[in-house]
């Protein structure tokens, strides 16, 4: 007999076996399948009778194609409305790159959005485990494709997006000098600009100020992480409004050998950049400070440890939360094109993103301080770590590894619910 008919007459046999299991229980299931096959009664000649149909149903070096086309085929069914469910990939997508997006202030605050539409991609399929469960195909099998989906769409996208953004910004350069409008809103001031993620953090609310080598000393920048608290963040390169011109080229020397490591002058930087106006106060030569192409030789930094941060923060909340939540959700997953299930799993992170804009609109926060604070957890992480970058790395995928292994404990002892329908 032709290898392909020996498959198909495999793979009739283990269809009969669910369907018993099916109408009539375990029990009954191995008692039918001891009478087919003889004389089996221990579970080590159950399973290897079970492995033998198996290996016989699926053409040689063919079984993981094999059970990948059945499980996607049955948690996706593309002629339901199961199969529309990764539709929310594409969602997914559009969320990663606003989180990556430095320029958007609402970046970290879009985690709960990436948490929902996870469990919204995770959960339709439940309803579609009834057809895999009798197959001899485990539950640590199937968990991947729920789970991994999402989470690999959404840490590309951000990653991505983020490598494009970081690379944009090394080419214009991370130490600039700037005109910006005075806090009185007439006229302008000389200010030294860094990435946020290079500001540093006070828990005392106390800002200190930086004095320079011949006695000029200025209050530094800073904003509260919320209004009237004590956590703060400012920049140790801040050029107030009133700062002299070799006060702003001593603190553009010093953001430059703070970021690239290399030593620039501060009396050459002045000739070169600025230049004092009739009024006194100190203004951007005509050109503008171009110093990546003057200065080739300064080497940006290896990137943050951002990314995988913001991936653990994506990923690792997100399969505890899918671990608390797949035993109950599965009971109404048979409900999963009910119009009120998305709005259910959606309402707390809606509540959550209605208090945080409020907050921002009342002016109790600043959406872009909180950016700035996780950028600088993640780039301090990645300087105080052994091993650096690569360390936290392997951290975020330790925990995410941990994440998986509990939400495949609870994935084993969810029930596949079956629709009225049988569909």
């Amino acid at each position: 007999m032709p290898r392909e008919a020996q498959g198909l007459e495999a793979v009739s046999a283990v269809r009969v076996a669910a369907a018993r299991t099916v109408e009539t229980g375990p029990a009954a299931a191995v008692a039918t399948n001891a009478a087919d096959s003889g004389t089996m009664t221990t579970p080590a000649e159950r399973q290897v009778h079970w492995q033998a149909l198996t290996a016989a149903a699926r053409p040689a070096g063919r079984g993981g194609r094999l059970i990948m086309r059945t499980v996607l085929r049955n948690l996706y069914p593309v002629n339901t409305k199961m199969g529309w469910s990764i539709i929310f990939l594409p969602i997914i997508v559009v969320y990663g790159v606003i989180m990556a997006s430095p320029d958007l202030d609402l970046g970290f605050a879009m985690l709960v959005w990436m948490w929902t539409f996870f469990t919204l991609l995770t959960i339709p399929p439940l309803s579609t485990l009834h057809r895999i469960d009798p197959l001899p195909i485990s539950r640590r099998q199937i968990l991947p494709f729920l789970i991994l989906p999402g989470l690999l769409v959404g840490s590309l996208s951000y990653g991505i997006a983020r490598g494009i953004g970081s690379a944009e910004e090394r080419r214009e350069g991370l130490v600039t000098c700037r005109m910006l409008r005075h806090p009185s809103g007439e006229g302008s001031y000389c200010g030294v600009l860094v990435p946020d993620r290079y500001f540093e953090i006070t828990s005392s609310g106390e800002i200190p100020a930086y004095e320079a080598p011949w006695g000029e000393s200025q209050v530094l920048w800073h904003a509260p992480l919320v209004t009237g608290g004590s956590v703060h963040l400012y920049t140790e390169f801040g050029t107030p409004p009133h700062s002299s011109a070799e006060y702003i080229a001593h603190q553009l020397s010093r953001a430059i050998e703070r970021i690239y490591g290399a030593h620039l002058p501060a009396a050459e930087l002045r000739e070169r950049y600025l230049v004092e106006r009739p009024d006194g106060t100190t203004a951007i030569r005509e050109g503008g400070v171009t110093m990546v192409e003057d200065y080739p030789g300064l080497t940006s930094p290896p990137p943050a440890g951002i990314v995988p941060l913001g991936i653990a923060l994506m990923g690792v909340p997100w399969l505890l939360i899918i671990t608390i939540t797949l035993r109950p959700l599965a009971r109404v997953s048979r409900e999963a094109s009910s119009p009120w299930l998305s709005p259910l799993i959606s309402g707390v992170p809606m509540v959550i993103f209605i208090v945080y804009i409020a907050a921002a609109i009342k002016g109790a926060i600043e959406p872009w301080v909180v950016n700035a604070f996780v950028e600088i957890l993640a780039r301090r992480a990645a300087e105080a770590a052994p091993g650096g970058i690569v360390t936290l790395w392997g951290t975020t995928l330790l925990l995410l590894a941990g994440g998986c292994l509990l939400a495949a404990r609870g994935f084993r002892r969810v029930e596949a619910p079956i629709e009225a329908s049988g569909g």
